[in-house]
């Protein structure tokens, strides 16, 4: 159900278009890697004919040559834990965990979890996500209503301010190409902007809902059967995670999102077909040398490692601390987004530092 209607206005702002935004488009992380594989609160309609087309993008794995390819397969090896979306977690006395990373899509190769995946699942006491509110576009409204300084530019600033006009045109375009008029989020703050540019235009990988998104489906299927299901985190969090973003970061990933996005049906699908594979720290390689100017858009722009810093490591470890009295009870199942389990700070290796055993269950 959408949020009902409100009168408040922020400067010259209405919320009113911003609910039906909300509503429409993902809600939450700014970089497009980000974004994919976190929550998101997608709720494009499709038309059902077209929603369950296979595919709508290339892989742009295709493009690459072979001493790329080897390049990225090199480099992704030294990355703690960068192949698997599937692990169990043991201590000595506990009930076995297990941890699934998710891809915030609605593709059906990715709902539908191979068997194995789907009984202990089944068999599983509890389900930690990382936030419960899934579909709840009130929640996110509520949070929104209660720090307009997360979306709004300070000081009357606009986006005009912000970017050069060559740039602003290309924008504008892009805004428009997606029924977006680009006076209506001049006063916004270019994470959010960059989100709904970064939304694919492909049916077959939007919802008709937020739950049918893997994360939202893994929800409702344990609340079916009585489980408990828990938040890592709140919407509140995750919102002063993207207000702490510095605003050249934002920008550059803006700017980013101009000069590449025509190709987000085909980014899209490549992300698909290396988490289908487990090849999770292949992935941003892969874009990379498919976009080598793309910047913030694969994580090489010069303000990216802050926030990777923010957005994924920082909460890497809060989302650990969260989940270990699930994981001390046993036969618990975690759902997180894949990124967040590859890496010397990833999740996988922050467990294993604290006194788990992490191994594949693939």
């Amino acid at each position: 159900m959408r949020p009902t209607r409100s009168t408040l206005s922020f400067g010259r702002f209405d919320f009113d278009r911003l609910a039906d935004r909300l509503y429409r488009f993902a809600l939450l992380f700014p970089l497009l890697l980000v974004a994919v594989f976190f929550l998101t609160v997608a709720t494009i309609e499709a038309k059902a004919q077209e929603k369950n087309r296979p595919t709508c993008g290339t892989d742009l794995s295709a493009e690459l040559t072979a001493e790329q390819k080897r390049a990225i397969g090199e480099k992704a090896a030294k990355v703690p834990a960068g192949e698997g979306i599937y692990w169990r977690i043991e201590k000595a006395g506990i009930a076995p965990s297990h941890l699934l990373g998710t891809i915030h899509v609605a593709d059906k190769r990715v709902t539908e979890l191979p068997e194995p995946i789907d009984a202990d699942l089944r068999a599983a006491d509890r389900l930690a996500v990382e936030v419960t509110e899934i579909g709840d576009a009130a929640t996110a409204m509520g949070a929104l209503y209660a720090k307009p300084d997360v979306l709004l530019l300070p000081n009357g600033q606009t986006l005009d301010d912000l970017i050069g006009a060559e740039r602003r045109k290309k924008v504008d375009a892009m805004l428009e190409g997606r029924g977006i008029p680009p006076a209506s989020v001049r006063t916004l703050k270019p994470w959010f902007i960059a989100l709904n540019l970064a939304a694919p235009d492909c049916a077959a990988l939007q919802a008709a809902s937020p739950a049918d998104v893997l994360d939202g489906t893994l929800i409702a299927r344990k609340r079916a059967d009585g489980s408990e299901v828990i938040g890592l985190e709140t919407v509140e969090d995750q919102l002063s995670a993207i207000s702490s973003l510095p605003m050249d970061a934002q920008i550059e990933q803006l700017v980013a999102l101009a000069d590449f996005g025509d190709r987000m049906n085909d980014t899209m699908e490549t992300m698909i077909q290396l988490y289908l594979k487990g090849h999770i720290a292949r992935i941003m390689p892969t874009l990379e040398a498919a976009f080598p100017n793309g910047g913030m858009l694969v994580g090489a722009g010069e303000g990216y490692a802050a926030v990777e810093k923010t957005l994924i490591d920082d909460r890497n470890l809060r989302m650990v601390e969260a989940m270990e009295p699930l994981l001390e009870k046993g036969n618990g199942f975690v759902a997180v987004g894949a990124l967040h389990l590859p890496g010397e700070h990833g999740i996988v290796e922050t467990l294993r530092n604290r006194g788990w055993s992490v191994t594949r269950a693939e």
